[in-house]
């Protein structure tokens, strides 16, 4: 009940025609991700790309979404499509590490834990 109350507040706000400020989104989508609410966050998130393209927070915005659709809801081609988005619109601007992460994450996406290299732990060798 609580995730249709957010859902339709934010609905209103946007039909209304008032802005929620850019940190105020920002928050909201953080809250449902961490509630595990992740087409509520992704809406969210893009509603904040949409008000506030150029916003402080929209670089951390678009890569979310990405991060979202490829680690919690498992759809490959929509988290490549807004990796690609972050990677493009928001290099210049977007924090390093941000960026560092776009570009492993799409080198890794459909891979599961066993097939990425850095993450196999090392072989050790008995020396009896």
């Amino acid at each position: 009940m609580k995730r249709l109350t957010i859902f339709l507040t934010l609905l209103m706000l946007i039909a209304c025609g008032k802005k929620v400020a850019e940190g105020d989104l920002y928050r909201q989508a953080e809250e449902m991700y961490q509630a595990q609410k992740f087409e509520e966050a992704v809406f969210t998130f893009d509603q904040m790309l949409t008000n506030y393209p150029e916003g402080e927070l929209a670089p951390k915005a678009a890569f979310m979404m990405g991060y979202i659709y490829a680690n919690e809801l498992d759809q490959l081609d929509k988290a490549r499509e807004y990796y690609n988005h972050f990677l493009e619109r928001y290099s210049e601007s977007a924090d390093t590490n941000l960026i560092n992460s776009a570009n492993w994450e799409l080198a890794n996406l459909g891979k599961s834990v066993e097939e990425i290299e850095m993450l196999i732990p090392p072989t050790t060798t008995s020396t009896e």
